[in-house]
């Protein structure tokens, strides 16, 4: 499993990352990045934090590396 972790506070909202990668990020009411439902395992305003399946990990990187405030971390 890869850990994906975003950080929220400094979230922009900008939506690439979930544009780039819809089956990890999703935006919330107002825009801001989350993990989906399906891999979420702990949710607040400051953090949102996930594992997803290896296979998925090319896709969470490129949804991380098109963040431009780098809120997003995988390992």
């Amino acid at each position: 499993m890869i850990q994906v972790k975003i950080k929220r506070e400094i979230c922009i909202a900008c939506g690439s990352c979930y544009s780039v990668c819809p089956e990890v990020y999703e935006g919330d009411d107002e825009g801001k990045a989350k993990i989906v439902a399906k891999y979420l395992k702990e949710q607040s305003d400051e953090y949102s934090i996930g594992e997803v399946d290896t296979e998925l990990e090319k896709c969470a990187r490129d949804g991380a590396e098109s963040c431009a405030v780098e809120a997003i971390e995988v390992s």
